[in-house]
Formats: C-alpha cells, structure tokens, sequence
C-alpha cells in the first residue's frame, strides 16, 4: 500500500481523504486517499478504500520510513489536520495521540514524535522523549 511519490524538502503536501458518491457495493462506501502537491499543484490518487460504514472514526496519521534505524536523522512535520463534515463544518483536531511501531515488528526505537509552532513532528534517529500512548497538542514543544 506504499506509492513511490517524489517527495520535496520543505515543500507543503495535503493529504485528503474523501468519501465518493457512488458505491462498489449496497454495504460497502468507497474512500479515497489523496496527496497534493500544494506548490505544484497537482495531485496523485494513492489508494482507494472500501469498507462498511458511511463516515471515518479516528483518522491516523503516520511515517513510513524504510532507511536503517541508525540513518541520518530526518522529520516529517504534520500541521492544520482538520476533519471536514457532510455539511460542509469543519472540525480543528486539537490533540493526537503518539504511537511506534515495535522494534520486533520492523520499527525503530529511536524515533520521537513533538510539537513545534507548526504542527506535530515525527523524527528518525533521535532519543525517544514522548511514549507510546502519550498525547500532543500543537504549540510551542
């Protein structure tokens, strides 16, 4: 479920995720997943989704890193996740949850997530100061 997207430095990048209208089945509502290329300007699809249910509990948010635990240290800044309603209201996420994959399962423990003055940050190669299960709100980290 890995897209080979080329990413730029410092560039802003909107992930979407969206309901379509139509169904792939009377149980099923199909979702799709979108990253934009905010400078740019343009757009890829990066997966379609099926699944029962008419609307989304919990969005998660990640990094997917496949570079050895010990490579040079890199981050990934997440920043205005908003969730957008049928009525068109929009909904400010005010907090997420901090969660790594195990060491055992292919993750690293020198990863680290934070807040800055922008957003959440996920970091490689660094100490680990935020636990799983530890939960950030944006601000000054």
């Amino acid at each position: 479920n890995t897209r080979d997207l080329l990413w730029y430095p410092r560039r802003p990048y909107r992930l979407r995720g969206v309901r379509l209208p139509d169904r792939p089945a009377p149980d099923l509502v199909a979702w799709r997943g979108i990253v934009e290329d905010l400078e740019a300007e343009e757009s890829w699809v990066v997966r379609e989704l099926w699944s029962p249910g008419t609307w989304l509990r919990g969005p998660v948010v990640w990094t997917e890193s496949f570079q050895d635990c010990d490579a040079p240290s890199f981050a990934v800044r997440w920043s205005e996740p908003r969730l957008v309603g049928d009525d068109g209201e929009v909904y400010e996420v005010g907090e997420m949850a901090v969660d790594y994959q195990r060491r055992e399962a292919g993750g690293c423990d020198n990863t680290d997530s934070s807040v800055d003055g922008v957003g959440w940050v996920q970091r490689t190669n660094v100490p680990r100061r935020r636990r799983p299960g530890s939960r950030l709100a944006p601000g000054p980290g």
